[in-house]
């Protein structure tokens, strides 16, 4: 019986060791991302750039010259006149006559175009108008088939059980 036993007995198998996972490593910096190219600018644009930033910049040192003589004047008590306004007239009358400038030079391409266009039109001859041709007979269409509509009887309810019949009946 002991062959028997030992042929029946399970040997203990011996339970995996999860073996530990190693920690993914993160990468101290960032990718790097490629830098776009800077636009292109013209040199007509740039001097239109240099010359805004030439004009902000004087605009705040006299703003902030102002803001400095009131404070003194403030801390000493002394009343000043209103800081001198900033005339600005000029720059937009200026400005108003270069964007209408535009405007005109545009108008102007337009109207090159479109007699340029016409000139183009006159020049080439029109085709004469042929006769379009008849079209061949269609066949006749298909009749579509009329979906009949199916009679549906009403459903009759089951009958009550007795014991359905108790149940409604004890409930008034």
């Amino acid at each position: 019986m002991s062959d028997k036993e030992e042929l029946f007995e399970e040997k203990p198998v011996p339970e995996p060791v999860p073996e530990p996972v190693p920690e993914p490593v993160l990468n101290e910096a960032p990718p790097v991302k490629a830098k776009k190219p800077k636009r292109a600018i013209s040199d007509k644009q740039r001097a239109q750039l240099a010359e805004n930033l030439k004009k902000g910049r004087e605009t705040s040192l006299r703003n902030r010259r102002a803001k400095k003589s009131a404070r003194e004047a403030a801390k000493s008590g002394k009343i000043v006149a209103a800081a001198p306004s900033i005339d600005h007239t000029t720059d937009i009358k200026q400005l108003r006559e270069e964007v209408s400038a535009i405007k005109k030079d545009r108008a102007e391409e337009k109207e090159r175009k479109r007699l340029k266009k016409l000139e183009k039109a006159k020049e080439t001859p029109k085709p004469k108008d042929e006769p379009k041709p008849v079209p061949a007979a269609k066949p006749d269409p298909v009749p579509v088939p009329v979906p009949v509509k199916k009679v549906v009887e009403p459903v009759k309810p089951k009958p009550m059980t007795a014991r359905q019949m108790m149940k409604m009946m004890s409930r008034l």
